[in-house]
């Protein structure tokens, strides 16, 4: 069976419902696992006047999932807004076919401790023992699963089998579904914003966009982030097995990260 429209449903005023049913041509997709800095790059290329999806999702059946996952859970008081993109870029997929997508990865180890962060309720932002408790517990192939579950199937492009080099700051697919621009968010801003234009075709200037510093939990997350001791060994290896680090990043990336977190990590 071919690709089908995902049917909106009316969230709020109705105003979200206006938005995904609008004949608006979409730019550019920024699709990507989450706490990766996506936000950043999508409100930086809609700075410089493209129609731009920043979305986490475009498997049609676990975009699907999810929403029922929010309907469940008594601690998700709105649909995100990436969920509500993810509709009008699945649907975007479907009418305009091939599109320019980017997307983003990050070192394994402070993308995860993110994550945790960013899926905590509000009433333990400044809860250090249970902030901890949820990081010893995170499922850390969540990455290695976005690429599994959600990107290869949707865009055609096996990033396990592809040939790069691990040492390049940057990546290009190729598809009958998308071209694709895999960035990591390591490389020095300019150098982010060079190949930005160079791929959207516009002025792109990078501009900064929801950022832990901007968070309730900012205190907390600071001193896990700069205290390597905090972090488990286990959790740390296990991050660095990653398939999707061990295909894109180089045994140098990997050295740094452990002499930073197992040098003195806790068991």
């Amino acid at each position: 069976m071919g690709p089908r429209f995902l049917a909106p449903a009316r969230i709020g005023n109705g105003s979200v419902e206006m938005w995904i049913l609008n004949n608006r041509k979409v730019d550019a997709i920024v699709y990507t696992m989450g706490k990766v800095g996506s936000s950043s790059i999508s409100t930086s290329i809609k700075s410089a006047g493209l129609h731009c999806l920043d979305v986490h999702f475009l498997n049609e059946q676990r975009i699907c999932n999810i929403l029922q996952s929010y309907f469940e859970d008594p601690d998700v008081e709105i649909v995100p807004q990436h969920i509500i993109e993810s509709l009008i870029a699945h649907n975007a997929l479907v009418k305009q076919g091939r599109m320019k997508v980017v997307t983003l990865v990050r070192n394994p180890i402070m993308r995860n401790i993110s994550a945790v962060f960013q899926n905590l309720p509000p009433r333990h932002n400044d809860d250090f023992d249970e902030i901890l408790k949820r990081l010893q517990k995170y499922g850390t192939k969540t990455p290695d699963n976005w690429f599994r579950r959600d990107f290869i199937p949707t865009t055609g492009i096996d990033i396990f089998s592809a040939k790069v080099d691990p040492t390049s700051d940057h990546f290009r697919f190729s598809s009958d579904k998308a071209d694709v621009l895999m960035l990591k968010l390591e490389a020095p801003d300019d150098r982010k914003e060079e190949l930005l234009r160079q791929f959207v075709g516009a002025n792109v200037t990078l501009e900064r966009a929801n950022e832990a510093r901007n968070k309730g939990y900012y205190e907390v997350y600071k001193k896990i982030t700069e205290d390597p001791n905090i972090v488990r060994s286990t959790f740390v290896q296990d991050c660095l097995k990653l398939k999707y680090f061990n295909k894109l990043y180089s045994r140098d990336d990997a050295a740094l990260l452990r002499d930073r977190y197992l040098s003195s990590a806790s068991p």
